[in-house]
């Protein structure tokens, strides 16, 4: 779907908003990024081109018509944020008895010991 000259991390973001909105919806946002100036392989162009597929000027003439273009900026963001989180996560846990001890200290809690 995405050429060789998309790199990481957009490559993801996008390959993610468009498992989310749909190969053609996302297709459709594709090009009218192209329309409108802007970068069609970079997420931060392109989270600004999803929404408006659910603009009725804009959808009107797309190839798929309309979607929910909201929903895949929204989900993306929530992974990415979770990812974030994962990666504060195992930072703080960086040497192996600080991890066996949270993991100690999680398992009492959620076992109700």
């Amino acid at each position: 779907m995405f050429d060789e000259s998309v790199t990481e991390p957009d490559r993801t973001w996008l390959a993610l908003a468009a498992y989310n909105v749909g190969r053609g919806h996302f297709r459709d946002a594709q090009g009218l990024a192209v329309k409108l100036g802007k970068n069609p392989n970079l997420w931060l162009d392109m989270k600004g081109v999803l929404p408006l597929l659910s603009v009725k000027d804009y959808y009107k003439d797309l190839t798929y018509g309309y979607a929910r273009g909201n929903e895949p900026v929204q989900y993306v963001k929530r992974i990415r944020d979770y990812d974030d989180i994962l990666e504060r996560h195992f930072k703080e846990q960086k040497s192996p008895a600080k991890a066996a001890t949270v993991a100690s200290r999680n398992y009492r809690r959620y076992s109700g010991l």
